[in-house]
């Protein structure tokens, strides 16, 4: 057991101890206009937040200290986080998809793809992009597996749905759920 966040449409963050139900910290990390974005970090020992102006944060969940930052240079409506902790990405209301490796001083790997396009999460090889068309006026939703530099999608799983609200990849990196409607 461990600790449990909260991070608010203003911006507040809260971090409680399971355990004991003990407030470890209460505080506004930034003023909010959206909806939150928040992605656990690895080992569930951090997690990471990604603000309408584009700053992206790791946060300890022990003591809400921050952690590794990156900037976007566009709104993000999506982050995730690479099960490794060494990746983390973002997708905006552009359609563009930005992949920082944390800790490189590499630039970010950039695809912009069409206005539809959303992050999803993290695959076994890289992030999981949702991209929707419409086939003969009826959606068609592709989850799109892309490799870590953005240059080569790797695979696609076509579905017969208008929105995906989660995904969810099993430890060994083998099975795929997605959340659809």
């Amino acid at each position: 057991q461990g600790p449990v966040g909260n991070l608010d449409a203003t911006g507040k963050l809260q971090l409680w101890d399971v355990t004991t139900g003990v407030e470890i910290t209460n505080r506004s990390l930034f003023d909010w206009t959206d909806v939150p974005l928040i992605a656990p970090g690895a080992n569930r020992e951090t997690f990471f937040t990604a603000t309408p102006t584009g700053n992206i944060n790791e946060w300890h969940f022990a003591d809400g200290t921050p952690g590794r930052s990156v900037k976007a240079e566009a709104e993000p409506n999506s982050l995730a986080v690479s099960p490794d902790g060494v990746h983390v990405a973002i997708s905006n209301w552009l359609g563009a998809i930005v992949l920082w490796e944390l800790g490189s001083d590499q630039p970010p790997a950039r695809k912009v793809l069409a206005e539809s396009s959303k992050l999803v999460g993290f695959g076994p090889d890289g992030p999981l992009i949702s991209l929707k068309s419409e086939v003969m006026f009826d959606d068609v939703l592709n989850i799109q597996l892309w490799d870590m530099k953005l240059e080569n999608q790797l695979r696609s799983f076509p579905t017969r749905s208008w929105q995906i609200s989660s995904v969810a990849v099993n430890q060994a990196g083998t099975h795929l759920a997605a959340g659809l409607y």
